[in-house]
């Protein structure tokens, strides 16, 4: 093989690479949620096609890009279209279900009746499962929401996906400049600092850090001017997970 062969291997090797890695968070949040294969495959194959699709691709041009026919394509597109896209097996359809029962603080004495098309094995199944990631809890005899999760179904949750998706944009834009973009390093950087802190102090520390970012970005912003470039700086701090779900 010539060195030019090698060098080629290598950018395909590290593009793949870099892809696979930014995929691991979130195939860690899958594996905690305990999200069937299927889902995930299905997820992955509609989410690429909405991401093509809302660049403008064609639908030949969004076959050609994945090596599929049109038909295929076109199941991708019935797919996406779908208002209940996120739920595509009986096992995620029955966990929606059991949520939805826990927030009404059904009866467990009522989820047969409740819930007549799933076997009772399937159901204790589940119940359990959610009940192990504290998504919900059974107390005095009813299926109620885990108290750790109520606010997260509440009012403007809808935003807080479209802050996180905003987020995940940055991170992405930022691996694209590093990874696929010839000569274009110099136009991100990405920095992680681990360290350890007093449990008390975290949460000023991170006040202040976010308040310099921020006084430093609006003064970079007002000197722009009308010459200036489109940027994203994309602020991270957590305490590091040490919970079960997450090992």
């Amino acid at each position: 093989m010539s060195a030019e062969d090698e060098m080629g291997t290598s950018l395909v090797d590290v593009r793949v690479s870099a892809i696979a890695a930014m995929l691991e968070p979130g195939l860690t949040l899958a594996r905690i949620a305990r999200v069937p294969l299927d889902d995930l495959r299905e997820l992955v194959s509609t989410g690429y096609f909405r991401s093509m699709r809302d660049r403008g691709y064609s639908w030949t041009k969004v076959a050609d890009r994945m090596r599929k026919s049109r038909r295929t394509v076109a199941q991708l597109a019935k797919t996406a279209g779908e208002d209940d896209t996120l739920v595509i097996t009986d096992v995620l359809r029955l966990q929606r279900h059991l949520v939805r029962l826990a927030a009404a603080q059904t009866a467990v004495t009522d989820l047969p009746e409740r819930l007549p098309e799933y076997e009772s094995v399937a159901v204790e199944r589940e119940l359990q499962a959610l009940n192990d990631q504290g998504v919900v809890q059974v107390e005095d005899g009813n299926v109620v929401l885990g108290r750790g999760f109520v606010d997260m179904v509440g009012d403007g949750w809808d935003k807080k996906l479209a802050s996180l998706r905003h987020f995940a944009e940055s991170v992405g834009q930022t691996v694209y400049r590093r990874f696929f973009q010839p000569g274009a390093s110099d136009t991100a950087m990405a920095r992680v600092l681990s360290f350890s802190v007093a449990a008390d102090e975290f949460e000023s520390l991170m006040a202040d850090i976010y308040a310099l970012i921020e006084d430093r970005v609006v003064e970079a912003d007002a000197r722009a001017g009308e010459g200036g470039v489109s940027a994203s700086l994309v602020f991270s701090a957590v305490r590091t997970p040490t919970d079960v779900h997450w090992r």
